[in-house]
Order: structure tokens, then sequence, then C-alpha cells
């Protein structure tokens, strides 16, 4: 019969070294695989059809100096590498199971060592006074099988196998299979082994974690875990035995028999039949109910912790205390599983597969509470081919949680950026008739979304959050709802409902929640409501409200406050203690401000460290509005503006100078007003030239005077 073929994952960890990047890919024992080459590029292919090369945080180790990119085509192709340097890649096995690639600059190739190797007829000498048969040794030698030692090397002289050795050695370290490093020539120091009398002792290097990559890619966590941190035993899966915690038969046989033998005469506690039912209860998805029957021993039995934790787990409960699977997340068997179930988050560089394996192994109605959350703790982990498989199991495990799993399924399409699949399964759980507690999350969700998208809410949606805002008020999630329901009053542009609902949470305390809705709800005030209803909130917020504002936002306040004409409350928004430290965006907002509020010499304070275009141009404006007018120039002329510096060298009387500038009116102008303002100079000429030059001079003195005039004309049109 045909299944469903499943892609199966292969890690790849990396690794910088000296010279070289490394890279290791796990795959099952006996894989066949092959690595070729290319141009500045090599791909490593593997015999499996489906086989998807998981290369998530491959350059969070290494830089890209020699490898550049890893891209798969898609599921079974080869993994194609693009190296940034002129570099080649070595492949070997470093284990069954693990593949290393090694990526290095190019040797050169340099000339072998010449070694001289003695005359036949030494090497038969050699052989004659070693067993006193020259004919045999050089038949021996003879027989060498070509590229490696003689079939029987026991009859050869030591001499013969020496050479053979070498010259093997110098082969193989032409085809740098081997380094070869010849010593001078002149004695060596000997190394003793198997002498430990004669070594010091080494001191107790517990602090000490040596790692390299194959450690990571084998589960080792030197690398992952900080100093003076042990790392715990993993607990087996015979020691914790979950397959074993029911015996197959209905779940009101094991219940009952278990809770008859519970206790015994005078109402003991039988403390076996207690961990039995408890396991049972827990294995068939009753947390509370394990977690009651355990609170009945005291003290705890060996092994009762494990139990609870599972059951603290089924019922939601994250980051328990006293975690008996806490560090056990890089574990082989079903301790990885429940070290991420029972903290709710994936620590570290740790690899999905044991947990994948281990979720698999878990009965359907567990897949089925599970799966959803574990495959948000793989989307948030940047595990997403995971979280997809998580999902497929529990969709064949015929579970019927199909709004926790629409959930998820939208969470991991916000992480692949597939809006469209986002929106559609929101909605799906939003209007769902069987989906009373994924309901209101949805909803928080999908209002989170239309802000992220700067998107609008209906009446429909409106309507809805207001009624879970009030129907959820007292339970777990009432918080949630109703900062969800404020903004998505924000959003639908009712800005005095949102601030009064913001207000009203207020009283009830603050929170980081509530802090960063009051700062959304602020941006949509400076993006979308009327100049009217924007100066009716900003005028007189109140001080929780301004205090929740993020210097983004009230840099957007500021802006709109200027543009309107209130430069001084303007001021206010950015002068807040915490935007002490303002960004250049909130400096030039400080700039403006004081500019439109006739403080020019503030205006200059504030961008004094700074020659950006704008910063450069509220400087020169500043600089006018003062009176320096050659200053004012100055920074114009860096930004490349030689028209309005021309304007102001005029202005200050630099006419020289604002001449210099072709093509501009000003420089014209300046160019005219120089030549008016010239001393007329009497030629030595008879008295009628000299009234005829008059003449002449004056109809040129009035062409200038209307040139400049109509020049100054049209500058007063333009501006």
């Amino acid at each position: 019969m045909a299944t469903p073929a499943a892609s199966q994952e292969i890690p790849v960890r990396s690794g910088d070294h000296e010279g070289f990047t490394r890279l290791v890919f796990r795959i099952p024992p006996d894989t066949v695989w092959r690595l070729s080459h290319r141009d500045r590029g090599a791909g490593l292919t593997v015999d499996l059809p489906n086989a998807v090369f998981s290369t998530d945080g491959v350059f969070d180790r290494i830089s890209r100096s020699r490898l550049k990119s890893l891209r798969q085509a898609k599921p079974g192709a080869s993994l194609e590498m693009t190296f940034a340097c002129d570099c080649t890649a070595t492949g070997f096995l470093y284990a069954p199971d693990m593949i290393v690639v090694d990526i290095g600059p190019a040797p050169v190739p340099a000339a072998p060592p010449v070694i001289p190797l003695p005359a036949a007829d030494e090497l038969l000498r050699a052989a004659a006074s070693s067993d006193g048969s020259a004919r045999s040794g050089a038949d021996d030698l003879l027989s060498f099988p070509q590229g490696g030692l003689p079939v029987s090397p026991h009859s050869l002289p030591l001499a013969a196998i020496e050479q053979q050795l070498l010259s093997q050695i110098v082969k193989n370290a032409d085809r740098e299979v081997v380094d070869l490093d010849i010593a001078e020539v002149g004695p060596r120091r000997s190394l003793v082994l198997g002498n430990s009398a004669m070594r010091p002792p080494l001191p107790d290097l517990r602090n000490i974690a040596v790692g390299s990559v194959l450690d990571e890619a084998r589960g080792g966590a030197a690398a992952r875990k900080p100093l003076q941190e042990r790392r715990r035993a993993c607990i087996s899966d015979q020691e914790l035995d979950f397959a074993n915690w029911s015996d197959g038969s209905s779940f009101s046989e094991q219940v009952s028999t278990a809770r008859r033998a519970l206790f015994q005469e005078f109402d003991r506690l039988d403390r076996a039949a207690a961990l039995q039912l408890a396991r049972t209860y827990a294995y068939f998805g009753f947390g509370s109910e394990a977690i009651r029957v355990l609170s009945l021993m005291d003290p705890p039995a060996e092994g009762a912790r494990q139990i609870w934790a599972i059951a603290a787990a089924i019922e939601g409960r994250a980051q328990i205390a006293d975690n008996p699977f806490s560090g056990m997340q890089h574990c082989e068997g079903n301790a990885s599983l429940w070290a991420v179930l029972t903290t709710g988050e994936i620590e570290g560089r740790v690899s999905p597969g044991p947990v994948e394996q281990a979720f698999a192994r878990l009965p359907d109605h567990l897949k089925g509470h599970f799966g959803p959350d574990l495959s948000r703790i793989m989307t948030r982990a940047g595990h997403s081919e995971a979280a997809r498989r998580i999902l497929r199991s529990v969709a064949r495990s015929g579970s019927d949680r199909r709004s926790e799993v629409a959930l998820a399924e939208a969470e991991l399409a916000a992480a692949s950026g597939d809006t469209e699949t986002e929106e559609h399964r929101l909605t799906e759980v939003v209007t769902a008739q069987a989906a009373p507690a994924e309901a209101p999350l949805a909803l928080a969700r999908l209002v989170e979304k239309r802000w992220s998208e700067r998107g609008a809410i209906s009446e429909s949606e409106l309507e809805l959050a207001e009624s879970f805002a009030q129907e959820y008020r007292q339970s777990e999630i009432g918080q949630e709802m109703a900062l969800a329901h404020a903004l998505a009053l924000a959003l639908g542009q009712e800005f005095d409902r949102a601030s009064d609902r913001l207000a009203l949470l207020a009283e009830t305390g603050r929170a980081p929640e509530w802090t960063r809705t009051a700062d959304r709800v602020a941006v949509l005030l400076a993006e979308r409501a009327d100049d009217i209803t924007f100066l009716a909130h900003v005028t007189q917020p109140g001080p929780e409200i301004t205090a929740a504002l993020s210097a983004p936002t009230a840099i957007a306040i500021s802006d709109r406050l200027t543009s309107l004409g209130f430069p001084s409350l303007a001021l206010t928004f950015t002068a807040r203690p915490g935007n002490r430290h303002l960004p250049p965006a909130g400096k030039l907002a400080r700039a403006r401000a004081a500019l439109a509020s006739g403080r020019p010499r503030q205006t200059e304070l504030e961008l004094a460290t700074m020659d950006t275009e704008e910063a450069l141009r509220l400087r020169a404006q500043a600089a006018s509005e003062i009176g320096e007018f050659r200053a004012a120039a100055e920074h114009l002329l860096q930004i490349d503006d030689p028209h309005s510096a021309a304007r102001n060298l005029w202005l200050a009387g630099a006419w020289e100078e604002a001449a210099k500038t072709v093509n501009t009116r000003y420089g014209a102008i300046a160019r005219l007003s120089r030549d008016l303002s010239a001393d007329l100079e009497r030629p030595p000429t008879t008295p009628l030239a000299h009234a005829e030059y008059l003449l002449e001079n004056s109809s040129r003195t009035r062409d200038s005077i209307a040139e400049m005039l109509h020049a100054l004309e049209q500058g007063a049109e333009g501006s």
C-alpha cells in the first residue's frame, strides 16, 4: 500500500577554525553520499529521496569569508555551497552517521621532497644479508602490489619495508592525504609513553569545557553551556518507561484496578499502587487527577517527581519549579520531549530530531493534546519544518482539536511570511462554533496582525472583541482581551473609547502589555486621527499615557504638533526624562520644534554634532534667522544647494563670493550689484566725448537695474 512520503531532515552544524570552515551533517548510518566540486562552490548529495538540509543558524557561528551561502532547490536535491574565496571542499565520514566537509583555501602545489632511493642491488644485498636468500628477497620485492604494501611483509628485510613506506608517504603527501613535515637532521627528543608515574598530575579543570562542531553535531553542549554548569545525566527510556504506563486495557479497567489497590488495611496507602494510578492518569491525559494522587504520598516516592512534571505539562503549566527534566533537551530519548514541554521553549541550539522522534512515540490522544503547543515552540525556535511535521502528525492521529491546530498553523504561517494563510486560519478559529476557548485568543492574534499591517478592522470584529473582553474579564486572559479590545478600537479610529478603556485598565495595575498597547494606540492617533481629535488627546494626556510612549512615538507626535503650529507643546514630548538620549530622529524633531517656536540658538545646539542633509538645512535656516548669513551659506554649500547659498551670501554683502556661484539667480544679482556699485571713471577725452560716454553708461545702468529688479520679482513670485 502506498503511504505519503515524509521528508527527512538533515541537521547542519557549523564551526570556524584556523584556516578552514567546517560543516557537519548528521545522516542515517550507511547512507551513500557524494561531494561534487565546481568553480567557487561544491554540492553535497545524499541518497535520501526527500532529504531536507536544516541550515537554520549555520551562519550564527561562522563568518561569510569562506562560505557565502547554502541553498537547496527542493527536498531530495543536493545542498549547493557557494564560496566567497578561491576555496576547495574536502569531505570525509567521521562516524557512520556523520559527514564532515571542510572548506579552506586551495593549496598551492609544491614540489615533493626528493628522497634518494637505494639502488636495486643494494636492496638485494640487504635481503641476502637478512635471510641468506637474495632471490627470495628480490621475488618478494618484485611482487609488491601497485600502490600498497607487499602481501607478505614478514618475508622482506627491514630496509625494503622502510623504503616502500617512504615511497607511499611521499605519494600520498603529493595527493594531500597526509601532511609531510620532515624533521631537521639531528637528535630528537623521544616521547616516553605508558609511564604515567613520570607525568605531573593534572589540575581539577572543572570550569573548562572543550568542544568542537563535531561534539555539537553529536548532541554535545561544550560550546553551548556556560562554565561551571554541570550537565545533568539523561533519564533513560528504560528508567522513565513511559510506554509501559498503560497495559493496553481500557482506561476504566486500569483506573478501577489501581484504585482498589490504593489503600491496604488500616487505611494505609499503598505507594506502589498510588504511583501506578498516577501513571495511568498521566498516560491518558488527566494531569490534575495524577497530581492529586501524588499529593497523597508524604514523602514522595522515587519517580514521583517525573510523573508530577509530566502531569503539570498536560495541564499547561510551563516553567515548573525543581523540574526533573531540566537540562535534558539534548538527550536522545523521551526525556528530551518532556524537557521541552515542561519548560515551554527550546533552550539554545538543540536539535529537534530527538524531540520529534519522542513525540512520534506518544499515543494518539497525547499527540493531539501536545502537538499544537509543541509546534508553536518549534516555530518560535526557528524550526519551521519540524513544526509542520508535528502538525501533520497531529492530523494523522485523528485529533479533534482543529481550532488549536489552526492557531498553530497561523503562527507558523506568520513566521514564514504567509499573511494570507495566517489571516485565513485566524478567521477560521474566530468564526468556528466549536472553539469557545481558542476563539478569543485567535481574535487577539488577528487584532495584532491588523496592527502590524496597519490595516483596518471590521465592525463585526470590533463587536466580537468587545463581547470577548466582557465575557472573559474575570479569567486568566481577561487583561489580554481587554487590551486587544482597546487596540481594536484605535484601529477603528474610535480613539475616545480606546483612551477610556486604557485609563480604566491603568487603575487596576500597570504591566508591560498595557504599556505596549498604550504606545500603539498613540501611534495610531498620530497617524490616523483628524486634527481636532489629535489635539484633544495630546494637549492634555494622562501622566500614565505620556510615560508609556516610546521614543519613536513621541517623535511622531512632536512632528505633527510642529506641523500644526504647536511647537512649544511639541518640545514637551521630546523632553521627557525617558528621552534623555534621543536618537537622531528625535534631535531633528526637537530642532524643528525649536526653530518653529523662534529658538534658532537651541536648534543649533541640538544639531551641533549632526551633519546629515536635513540637519545642515535646519542649521542653515537657524543661522539665517539669527543673521549669520555667511554661516548659513557654508551649510548650504555642503549639501550642494548653491541657489540658497548665493542668496545668503548676497544678504551677507559678500557679493564677490556670491558672484562666483554660476547659474544662480542671486549670483547674477550679486554680479549686477557689484557692477552698479563700481565707481565711474572719467576718461581723458574732450567734453563732447565725455558726455557721450555718460549717456551710454546711463543706458547700461538702466538696463542692469531693470534686469536686477526682474530677477528679484521672479524670486519673490517663486517664494
